[in-house]
């Protein structure tokens, strides 16, 4: 099945780059510009009633900005800022633009910054969330996580942790593999066995059975040691999770 377009927008009040940018972009292979506007607003109405890739923004134009159009939208394109205000370069990256460029442009540059975007967008469709695991028992529970065309069985007892990575999550395995997986770690945790996974901080979560020691508010892991941080917010529960019935206190009840 061949991949997809990438559907692309772009937003400029200056006519003759606009023009200048569709017609450099309209020849690269897998782009399908879907609408050109010159106020922000419009490109607004549009990217709430549109699914739309890749949004090609301006910072400045009248009215609304392209950083403030960006925060609006609840659902998101990728963003790519096209400015001649190097100074909104933070705040770009601060809404999660994947590239910030600034004129006069090179096409070159242009480029490589929408292949960067193909890149990302093959990558996200190529991925997918895991399936939830089967009924059965502990020893033999496990995931399966969608990589390109195939299905990848992952043990949850060879789990040792998972790391959010914005909209995707990397799972680390005992044997120092790792897996990348479209799902944000909010979605993923409910997919997974309460009895072997803990959430421990906003970017953490952990098997409980690898843990071997909680020093200073960090958690230590097996086989490798790697110590993790506690989030002050998920302190109270890991603490009380993790040691209630399982200390060995001086005197019995």
């Amino acid at each position: 099945m061949s991949q997809k377009p990438m559907t692309i927008v772009i937003a400029d009040d200056d006519p003759v780059f606009r023009e200048y940018l569709r017609l450099i972009l309209s020849p690269m292979t897998g782009v399908h510009i879907a609408a050109v506007f010159e106020d922000a607003f419009e490109t607004l109405k549009y990217l709430q009633a549109n699914v739309v890739d890749l949004a090609l923004l301006d910072v400045e134009m009248p009215g609304l900005t392209g950083l403030e159009l960006a925060r609006s939208l609840q659902v998101k394109p990728m963003f790519m800022f096209i400015t001649s205000h190097p100074g909104y370069a933070l705040e770009g990256f601060d809404v999660e633009a994947i590239d910030y460029i600034l004129k006069p442009i090179q096409k070159e540059r242009v480029y490589k910054a929408i292949q960067k975007a193909q890149q990302l967008m093959q990558l996200k469709q190529a991925a997918a969330a895991p399936l939830p695991a089967p009924a059965g028992t502990d020893d033999g529970a496990f995931i399966f996580v969608k990589e390109k065309n195939d299905y990848i069985k992952l043990e949850l007892a060879h789990i040792v942790y998972v790391e959010a990575l914005s909209d995707f999550v990397q799972i680390h395995l005992q044997n120092g593999q790792k897996h990348l997986v479209l799902v944000n770690l909010k979605n993923l945790e409910p997919q997974l066995k309460a009895d072997y996974f803990l959430r421990i901080s906003r970017t953490h979560l952990i098997n409980i059975r690898r843990v071997t020691a909680l020093r200073n508010h960090h958690i230590e892991l097996e086989p490798d040691g790697v110590s993790l941080p506690i989030g002050k917010s998920y302190l109270d529960a890991v603490e009380e999770t993790l040691l209630k019935d399982r200390t060995i206190r001086r005197f019995a009840d």
